[in-house]
């Protein structure tokens, strides 16, 4: 394959910020942004005014699929998981914007078609390749920290719900459109995480949340603000943090945030700047390095290549479906023990 024709479908959420990266990626070609006939009004609105600003054409969603090697889904939340089926039954391999569902019921639909379809690549956006994630992951398998016995990892988003920060609040407050609040959000990115650190499954989560700032998640009844206590394989405990927050708390729009205590030292990653700190018992002095410029950007094109390369090679790409479904079982069981406010435990096979 030589080019790859890649097509939007939606252009509802993060495609303009996807635009520019895609047009990035050497011997892809974006072919237009489509929208479903049954789409909201709005919707149709917002894509087809994105593709006026980027110079794209609109194409009918069916026609659009039968043209297209590949497919990026960018509409909003609820409709992640059938617009990828869609594109699965089309032939085109598929990147999700995140969440790549609103709940395990919803992907295990979406993973069943693509186990029909072993040849196209599907994935989900993530940042597992920010260069803190991966400079992380290195130094816990090297045995820097030893035994990892805790892990806390923060995510908070700056600024509120204005249109430099969401195109439209209720993407991320109308469980109708967005299935949930911040933890549906923003939950997906450190659980995804916590695994890719570690390698050990969750087996328990407990966890509070709730509108602390007020504004359309009050109105809304969805959580802006969301603390998880997660229990881990060889007793290994974590604390999760998602939040959107009015004023800024760091350099970038999010700040995201891990510390991992060990056995035999600590490590400190600062993944919005991106910087890692490293101690020992040894040496407890903190050794700091810096790793280049924005993490967001630099985690998106990692994403990107990494999903055009696994197109390419027929290799697998860094976030796999096996690991997607992980991902969405822990977040239907935080929302669980949120809504109930007892620790729910998931079974051997990641079940709540």
């Amino acid at each position: 394959m030589n080019t790859i024709s890649v097509l939007l479908a939606s252009g509802v959420r993060h495609a303009r910020d996807y635009v520019d990266l895609l047009r990035e990626v050497p011997d892809v070609r974006l072919i237009g942004i489509a929208e479903e006939p049954t789409a909201p009004a709005w919707a149709m609105d917002d894509s087809v005014s994105l593709a006026r600003d980027c110079g794209l054409d609109v194409v009918d969603m069916r026609s659009g699929l039968a043209q297209a090697d590949a497919a990026v889904i960018c509409s909003e939340p609820a409709r992640h998981a059938s617009l990828a089926r869609q594109a699965i039954r089309a032939g085109c391999h598929v990147l999700i914007d995140k969440p790549a569902a609103v709940t395990s019921q919803e992907f295990d639909i979406l993973a069943h078609d693509a186990a029909a379809a072993p040849s196209q690549v599907v994935t989900s956006v993530h940042r597992l390749l920010s260069p803190a994630i991966v400079r992380g992951r290195r130094i816990i398998d090297a045995g820097a920290v030893g035994l990892p016995l805790s892990v806390d990892l923060e995510w908070i988003a700056s600024g509120g719900l204005d249109g430099s920060t969401v195109e439209r609040p209720e993407l991320v407050c109308d469980p109708a459109l967005s299935g949930g609040g911040e933890l549906t959000n923003f939950g997906w990115y450190p659980i995804l995480a916590l695994h890719h650190l570690t390698g050990l499954e969750v087996q328990d989560v407990a966890g509070f949340a709730g509108p602390l700032f007020g504004g359309p998640h009050a109105r809304f009844g969805v959580e802006d603000t969301a603390v998880l206590s997660i229990g881990l394989e060889h007793g290994v405990t974590s604390t999760v943090t998602v939040s959107r927050v009015a004023a800024g708390v760091g350099s970038e729009p999010v700040s995201s945030t891990g510390v991992v205590l060990g056995s035999h030292g600590h490590l400190v990653l600062d993944e919005s700047r991106p910087d890692y700190a490293l101690g020992s018992i040894d040496d407890p002095a903190a050794l700091r390095r810096r790793l280049g410029g924005s993490a967001g950007a630099a985690a998106l094109r990692a994403c990107f290549a990494d999903f055009f390369d696994a197109i390419r090679t027929g290799g697998p790409v860094a976030l796999p479906l096996a690991e997607i479904g992980k991902a969405m079982r822990v977040l239907d069981a935080a929302r669980e023990a949120v809504a109930t406010g007892r620790r729910v435990r998931l079974t051997y096979d990641g079940n709540p």
